[in-house]
């Protein structure tokens, strides 16, 4: 889980709304994080503070289908590590 993100809330969440609106939801809060950086990067003038809110709220998300989908969090960090490494030897990046 990111950060100290309580598993409950998540699950009352999850349950308010059901399954099939939070996976609709990861795709939401992807697009506005997508657009809140090309925004950005194309000189709209943005805070960190807003591109720091479009990523808090994915994230939210994203632990919210590590619940539904039983995603072990050490497994996670274990596959980023491991991707980060892969990329890195791919491109010969020191």
């Amino acid at each position: 889980m990111y950060s100290k993100i309580d598993e409950d809330d998540l699950w009352k969440i999850i349950n308010h709304f059901g399954k099939p609106l939070q996976l609709l939801k990861l795709s939401e809060e992807s697009g506005e994080v997508s657009r809140a950086i090309i925004r950005k990067e194309c000189g709209v003038t943005l805070t960190n503070h807003e591109i720091t809110e479009e990523i808090s709220d994915l994230l939210v998300v994203i632990n919210q289908l590590m619940l539904l989908y039983d995603v072990d969090e050490k497994e996670v960090e274990q596959i980023m590590k491991y991707k980060v490494i892969k990329t890195m030897d791919k491109y010969n990046i020191n």
